[in-house]
Order: C-alpha cells, then structure tokens, then sequence
C-alpha cells in the first residue's frame, strides 16, 4: 500500500465512521454535523484519487525523499 492508497483508506474509514454516528444519534443537529463531516471526507478522498494520478505532483512532492 502506497502513501495514496494509505490516505484514501484513511478518508473512507472516517466516512464510514461519521455515517455510523450520525445514524445512531437521535440529535438532528448532531445529524446535520456527522453526516456534512462524512461528506468532507468524500471530497478528501476524490481528491486524493485524483491527484494520485499526476506524475507530475508525485515527483515534486516526494523528490526530496529520493
């Protein structure tokens, strides 16, 4: 698993966890809060996938690691 991969399962999981929590509350409120944090995470993870996919942002994000 690659550092993407680590960081889009990351993102999943906190999905995951925010959409349970939001399910098992009885405040809409809290409702509200849980499930717009679940779908932030969404976004945190197209993003990830996306940018997984240029070369380009790869070399210059991990070329002082070389």
């Amino acid at each position: 698993m690659n550092i993407f991969e680590y960081a889009m399962k990351m993102e999943k999981d906190g999905e995951e966890y925010y959409r349970q929590l939001a399910q098992q509350t009885t405040n809409k409120g809290l409702q509200t809060i849980l499930t717009m944090l679940a779908d932030e995470e969404v976004k945190h993870y197209n993003a990830i996938s996306a940018i997984k996919n240029i070369p380009e942002i790869i070399e210059r994000t991990f070329k002082h690691l070389r």
